[in-house]
C-alpha cells in the first residue's frame, strides 16, 4: 500500500498543469497514463482492499489535469463498490470545486448519501 501511495503522489505531481514548469511537454499526459496503468495493474479483482487507493489517485489525477469527464466516471466507479472514498470527499474536499457545477456531481453526492447506514 505504501508503494502504491508513493507512486500515486508522484503521478499527481507529474499530472499537475504547472508540472510543465518543472518537467517537459507531455508530463500531464504521462502522469495520467501512469495512474491509469497503476489501476489496471492493481485492479479490484486482485486486491479489493487496496485498489481504492489507486482509484483515488487516478481520480485526483484527472481533476488536477482538468479531465473532468474522466473524473466523474471515476467517481461513479468508486461509489459502485466498497471504498474509503465517499460523501465527505465529495462535500468537503476543495479539489473537487471545479466539478461541483456539474449536475452529475450533485447526483453522485446524493448517491453517496444513500450509501450511509444510519
Amino acid at each position: 500500500m505504501l508503494r502504491l501511495r508513493n507512486v500515486g503522489m508522484s503521478i499527481l505531481d507529474s499530472a499537475h498543469p504547472d508540472s510543465a514548469l518543472r518537467g517537459g511537454p507531455g508530463d500531464v499526459e504521462r502522469g495520467i497514463e501512469q495512474a491509469e496503468e497503476a489501476v489496471r495493474m492493481h485492479d479490484y479483482e486482485q486486491d479489493a482492499a487496496d485498489v481504492s487507493a489507486g482509484n483515488w489517485f487516478l481520480l485526483r489525477t484527472y481533476v488536477v489535469a482538468g479531465r473532468y469527464e474522466d473524473a466523474i466516471r471515476q467517481i461513479e466507479v468508486m461509489l459502485s463498490r466498497p471504498s474509503f472514498f465517499g460523501l465527505g470527499d465529495l462535500k468537503l474536499d476543495p479539489l473537487y470545486d471545479a466539478l461541483r457545477e456539474d449536475p452529475r456531481y450533485e447526483g453522485l453526492s446524493r448517491q453517496a448519501e444513500g450509501l450511509i447506514e444510519w
